[in-house]
């Protein structure tokens, strides 16, 4: 995730702009003899959290998502450029508060009812009403809606919020402050439209198989809770006519049952790949099924602030310096993640990277400082700094976490571990009051811009689960956040990554690279730093 650069320049501002571009779809190139039997089975980590577009925010709920649902605008296969889905067309006021967006005509949901402009209106006020209770309210504030931040804070009534059909294909969204990155919040599910109907009758059971309906190319036909999902093609999706993939398969396996699973022909890619395994052997092994694509997010531990003990900011410094960042990275994964305590990935556009001192210290001499550092903060052998460590079940989180229990405990630290399941592990780490110190996190940045993460550790942000609160950062965000000036925009990003540097809220890792195995009779894959990759895309070749 930290080698990767590309355009993010979707959107000027400073003249009036219509886009409209192709679309894209599987398209099967000559000489290929595409198989009888389209049906592809993945494997996805684990049991979805959600299939609710407003509620999905991790990358095992998205896969599955992403094919049920399709946005206003998506991205092209590269990643690179914004291109149309559900609408035709946009265009940006000539002071970039106001876009419009011109839905394709004919637009329908997978029962065959109408689409219209209305259910993304519906969606949208939904993310932002604070009974839907949202992770992902923070797209509605990010973005600047207009009036989205009260109607957030429950001040205002969701009608309120700037966003309006004039009519059935016309869908308005006016934001507060002009943006440069502003389309690309489109390209997200929690901006898809839903069916008013469907949630109003069935509430939180809507997205049951016997009651959902969706827009994008495949429609649900099965879920087993832990066993597996299975879609099927939509047959009212706009571009049904070019999708090639007839049924998909998502299995929860982990990653170690999902390589035997791939190495038995059981399943056509997987999530990721096993910790344990070299990463060498795989590359000898598989070869070109061995895919890596680099990735805009970072792996970290996330710190309890609202706990006394790391209030200090003595004791958060000692934990990061005691994090053997490169023996985690390439001695016990191995798989082409990069080291790193910077909270920004290398790799993400718009900002000026720190000063990063630590980077010519050595590992004995970072041990040394932070056993100074627990020794000023009132710590010792008899008094030892005692952390309640959690992370959700997978080998790699494990061997990590065990790992950095040991690294800690050089300084006399101690260490309980625990594991959950995905799910229980989403809803424990939300709460602060619940017994934990330091819980695992990772973030993969849906837009190409760092406020796309900055914005979580800004005071009271829904996904600030440090509870970390600055009122400098928090002054500095806002005034970076809209700033049209590029180069000292970018400077103010850095300063940002500064503060959380030298705050500590939270212990940054490595940066992310995904790496999936996929057979070579996988058509149309192409990787890129968003980990979009939709179905519709794809095909299966004769083997």
């Amino acid at each position: 995730m930290n080698t990767t650069q590309f355009n993010k320049k979707i959107l000027a501002i400073t003249i009036p702009l219509i886009f409209s571009t192709g679309v894209i779809a599987a398209n099967v190139p000559d000489g290929i003899t595409l198989s009888p039997t389209q049906n592809l089975i993945i494997g996805n980590g684990s049991e979805p959290e959600t299939l609710d577009p407003s509620l999905a925010q991790d990358n095992v709920s998205l896969e599955v998502v992403n094919d049920l649902f399709e946005t206003l605008v998506t991205w092209n296969k590269s990643g690179n450029k914004i291109i149309p889905g559900q609408a035709r067309s946009w265009e940006v006021s000539q002071d970039g508060k106001t876009i419009t967006f011109h839905l394709r005509k004919n637009l329908k949901w997978s029962d065959g009812t109408p689409l219209t402009a209305s259910d993304f209106v519906y969606s949208i006020r939904r993310l932002a009403d604070p009974k839907t209770g949202s992770p992902k309210q923070t797209d509605i504030s990010d973005l600047g809606i207009l009036n989205g931040q009260k109607v957030v804070k429950g001040e205002l009534p969701i009608t309120t919020l700037g966003v309006e059909a004039p009519d059935q294909t016309t869908l308005v969204v006016k934001i507060s402050k002009p943006l440069p990155y502003a389309i690309q919040f489109f390209t997200q599910s929690d901006f898809a439209p839903l069916p008013e109907k469907i949630i109003s009758k069935w509430g939180s059971k809507w997205t049951k198989p016997e009651h959902i309906i969706s827009n994008g190319a495949y429609q649900l036909q099965q879920h087993v809770i832990n066993d597996s999902i299975v879609s099927v093609r939509n047959p009212y999706y706009w571009d049904n006519k070019d999708t090639v993939i007839n049924k998909v398969t998502y299995l929860p396996a982990n990653e170690q049952t999902e390589e035997k699973m791939f190495r038995t022909n059981q399943i056509d890619w997987t999530f990721t790949i096993p910790a344990g395994i070299p990463f060498e052997k795989l590359k000898n092994e598989y070869k070109e099924q061995l895919v890596t694509m680099p990735q805009l997010g970072n792996y970290f531990y996330d710190l309890n602030l609202t706990k006394k003990k790391f209030q200090d900011v003595r004791v958060r410094k000692a934990l990061s310096l005691l994090v053997d960042r490169d023996a985690i990275a390439n001695k016990i994964l191995k798989t082409g993640v990069t080291p790193t305590n910077l909270f920004l990935p290398k790799a993400m556009s718009g900002w000026v990277h720190p000063s990063n001192k630590l980077d010519k210290m050595s590992y004995d001499e970072k041990v040394t400082q932070a056993k100074a550092l627990l020794k000023e903060a009132g710590y010792s052998a008899k008094k030892p700094l005692k952390i309640h460590l959690v992370y959700n079940t997978m080998e790699n989180h494990k061997l990590i976490a065990q790992a950095i229990a040991s690294m800690w405990s050089q300084a006399g630290v101690k260490v309980k571990l625990d594991n959950m399941e995905w799910k229980t592990f989403l809803e424990f780490r939300r709460n602060p009051k619940n017994n934990w110190d330091v819980v695992r996190d990772g973030t993969y940045a849906s837009i190409n811009d760092p406020t796309n993460i900055l914005i979580s550790y800004t005071t009271g942000d829904p996904g600030n689960i440090s509870h970390f609160s600055d009122k400098a950062y928090d002054a500095l965000y806002q005034k970076a956040k809209s700033n049209l000036n590029k180069q000292d925009r970018a400077n103010q990003m850095g300063d940002l990554a500064d503060i959380l540097s030298d705050e500590q809220p939270a212990i940054q890792i490595y940066s992310y690279v995904q790496n999936k195995l996929i057979k070579p009779y996988v058509g149309g894959f192409h990787g890129n730093p968003f980990l979009y990759w939709p179905t519709k895309n794809l095909y299966i070749i004769k083997h």
